[in-house]
């Protein structure tokens, strides 16, 4: 067993000791400190997942060299439960610049391998460029609300924080009168939990938009909209790891993720 094993291994004061029982002590660390837990016969697993996450990024960067960082994003990005494992491995990184190098590489390249979410992104994109408030914070507003009227499911994204910082921020910098009532008509919507699509033409057409109704004429699917969702919420999560993480330049990180987003 390999408790045993590794008990072996340790220094003695030079007397003869009995072997350990990995068995006796595996069965007191479960029954006295609740670490373990015999989840079915002769297999254990931690009682509580944070044990799991938190040895999970300690493998991660202990295995960085052999690309064990870029296959947690490319592979988990977008699948919630794994954030806390990124935040965990971003935060006990020495200096986390490589890991959100490639967090930035690899989110537009996510985006790409939904059709519907990259059309989305491209038209919230385009629509963002010639508003009275060019920025991130009006294209993943774009990109929210469209989402939410081409959905089956007419609810927006009412548990994404960052969505509305992130427009605050921007209609704070570029504030006017259209912005301000952009940002109060946005807030209304995620109080009512939906939109209506009538009512879509008439917020964006607050940052001077041009809309025709035929542009965005056609069904989120259910798969499609869980996939854009998803990818509202690795932008979150990207925030979150900055939050905990230490980089030699947080504003070139955040401007890059403007760009990417």
């Amino acid at each position: 067993m390999q408790i045993e094993n590794y008990l072996q291994q340790l220094p003695h004061n030079g007397q003869v000791e009995t072997l350990p029982d990995g068995e006796v002590i595996l069965k007191a660390i479960e029954a006295q400190h609740g670490i373990l837990v015999e989840c079915a016969h002769d297999i254990y697993s931690f009682s509580h997942l944070t044990f799991q996450e938190y040895f999970t990024a300690r493998y991660i960067i202990e295995n960085a060299i052999g690309g064990s960082i870029s296959r947690l994003i490319w592979h988990y990005l977008m699948d919630n439960r794994w954030n806390e494992v990124f935040q965990l491995t971003a935060s006990m990184l020495d200096t986390a610049d490589e890991f959100f190098d490639i967090f930035l590489v690899d989110l537009p390249k996510a985006a790409r391998k939904n059709p519907a979410c990259w059309k989305l992104l491209k038209w919230a994109n385009k629509k963002s460029s010639i508003s009275y408030c060019p920025g991130p914070g009006t294209r993943i507003a774009l990109l929210s609300l469209a989402r939410a009227t081409l959905s089956r499911n007419t609810s927006l994204v009412t548990d994404n924080s960052y969505i509305r910082n992130l427009v605050n921020v921007n209609m704070i910098e570029q504030q006017n009168e259209r912005t301000v009532y952009f940002a109060l008509a946005l807030e209304k919507c995620y109080n009512t939990h939906g939109i209506e699509r009538k009512f879509f033409q008439e917020l964006i057409s607050l940052l001077g938009i041009p809309y025709n109704a035929e542009e965005l004429n056609w069904t989120l699917k259910e798969d499609d909209d869980k996939f854009v969702r998803a990818y509202l919420s690795a932008i979150q999560l990207l925030v979150d790891c900055l939050g905990v993480s230490v980089v030699s330049n947080r504003p070139n990180i955040l401007e890059k993720l403007c760009n990417a987003a």
